[in-house]
């Protein structure tokens, strides 16, 4: 007892670590002193550093034995000791049924794997758990709503009461690829961070938060996001701040707030948007580059929540899907690089902004103008300041009850190329319709240095059924080529400001 007392704290906590795992039967004890080690175990500072192996519990390792059972008993171990599970390098520890690890364990697994072949949650985590390096493995790509790699979730409370958030998770040097439906799923999470992932080959997304606060994301490597199947839009996304959907009682189940992803690599996501807020209040991405996506960026609502206060930074974007290239059904690859829009015309997008560079975004087919960049049911507090480089048929488009600022130079609009039908390229329209308001501040320039493309509108205003739309163009400045055609628009009545000399 003495000795006890006098020892450093860390020499007691490690004391008691070794007390419980002989109890557990997981160390031996020579003549006098601690011995030697059963394989369960291993302290290769020699610092009384423990940590638990999942093989001591009869996991095999071999991709096609089912360690599931094996994996629980050494997670519930590792978690009681308060010492680390770590999985042996080379090692593919097949799972038949789900992990659910207790809460705060660590999980160190660099060169090894977890897999399934099953439509699970592979592994579901508790408050304060940290996993390392481990690789998830999942079935297929193929859309399934049950594949889903880490879960992790609080529990919601009854309506207008928040809910109890699970806390603390880190998930750091780790990959998934074939999840059916989502690579990670937050739900109800507080101070999750996720940190240089690799997620590839996912039917629904990569990460789609519900309901977190104060999620921090940081790198990392997104590719191939198939789309849900039987959807009109093959609905798929690498990264998604978003709320439940059909639910209003925000108390219970409220948005995702808080959450910011810095940097990233996000290719092919040919179906949906790749980076977007679905409800989102409070919530950013920094400095992504997104590379061969349908949209890039899409700041929008979910179920009459957000977007609020959020914005997407210095982004970097190019779609090189040639015009006509169509996923499998049917819809087109091609639309905005930059979206803003909120739910309807009393609950409008607040205080969002996007900044960054566009290349090769828009589309004119099936008769449908699909800008490189629009804005709708936004507030006067939104705002992008973007460069659109080659869009297809429209530059910026304002759309139903746009309101706010945007700052954009727009170069070479394209003709509209196969199954396209527009063949006057844009530099800026204006669509609205019956009582709808669009009052923005422009301040655009307008270049055109290819030549041999098509005539040049620089702005056309649309109106519908004869009845002139509340617009407001207010141009602070307005600069184009002097090949540019500046008819303004089917009715001039409908588009006023001031136009300075160019």
């Amino acid at each position: 007892m003495a000795g006890d007392l006098l020892a450093p704290s860390g020499a007691i906590q490690i004391t008691v670590r070794r007390r419980f795992l002989l109890n557990l039967g997981l160390l031996a004890l020579g003549t006098g002193a601690l011995g030697r080690m059963n394989p369960a175990t291993s302290d290769p500072k020699g610092i009384g550093e423990l940590r638990l192996h999942p093989e001591s519990f009869g996991a095999v390792g071999d991709g096609s034995t089912d360690d599931a059972t094996a994996l629980s008993a050494a997670m519930t171990a590792a978690a009681a000791a308060d010492v680390p599970l770590i999985l042996s390098p080379g090692k593919n520890y097949r799972c038949a049924t789900g992990l659910i690890a207790p809460a705060r364990l660590e999980i160190s697994g660099y060169g090894a794997t977890l897999s399934t072949v099953a439509n699970i949650s592979l592994l579901t985590l508790g408050t304060g758990c940290v996993v390392r390096g481990v690789r998830f493995k999942g079935p297929s790509s193929t859309y399934h709503a049950d594949s889903r790699g880490v879960v992790f979730s609080g529990a919601v409370n009854g309506p207008g009461v928040a809910p109890a958030f699970v806390s603390g998770v880190q998930l750091i040097d780790c990959s998934w690829d074939s999840f059916g439906y989502l690579a990670i799923q937050p739900l109800y999470d507080d101070g999750t961070r996720v940190i240089n992932p690799t997620i590839t080959n996912c039917g629904y997304g990569g990460i789609i938060t519900q309901g977190s606060r104060n999620f921090i994301g940081e790198g990392g490597y997104f590719d191939t996001f198939t789309g849900e199947t039987g959807t009109g839009d093959l609905e798929a996304m690498a990264i998604s701040w978003s709320c439940a959907d059909n639910e209003i009682d925000h108390a219970r189940y409220p948005p995702s707030r808080n959450c910011v992803w810095y940097g990233g690599l996000f290719k092919n996501c040919p179906t949906w948007a790749v980076l977007d807020t679905h409800g989102g209040e409070d919530c950013h991405f920094v400095s992504p580059t997104i590379v061969d996506c349908r949209r890039a960026i899409w700041l929008t609502s979910r179920a009459g929540a957000g977007p609020v206060r959020c914005t997407a930074t210095n982004v970097t974007a190019s779609n090189n899907f040639p015009e006509g290239a169509r996923n499998s059904n049917g819809a087109s690859k091609r639309d905005a690089a930059f979206l803003i829009s909120g739910f309807d015309a009393a609950r409008l997008a607040r205080d969002c902004h996007i900044t960054g560079t566009a290349t090769r975004f828009g589309s004119a087919e099936d008769a449908i103008t699909r800008p490189a960049a629009t804005m709708a049911r936004t507030d006067a507090s939104c705002s992008m300041d973007i460069k659109l480089i080659d869009p297809y048929c429209v530059g910026f488009a304002a759309d139903t009850e746009a309101r706010g600022h945007v700052r954009a130079t727009i170069e070479n609009p394209q003709s509209s190329g196969a199954g396209g039908s527009i063949t006057s390229p844009a530099y800026v329209a204006v669509t609205a319709t019956g009582s709808d308001v669009v009052d923005l501040t422009l301040d655009i320039e307008m270049v055109r240095n290819k030549p041999g493309l098509n005539t040049y509108v620089g702005v056309r205003a649309v109106v519908s059924s004869g009845r002139l739309p509340n617009v407001r163009l207010n141009f602070q400045r307005l600069r184009w080529d002097k090949a540019i055609d500046m008819t303004i628009g089917t009715d001039p009545g409908a588009v006023m400001g001031v136009y300075p000399v160019r």
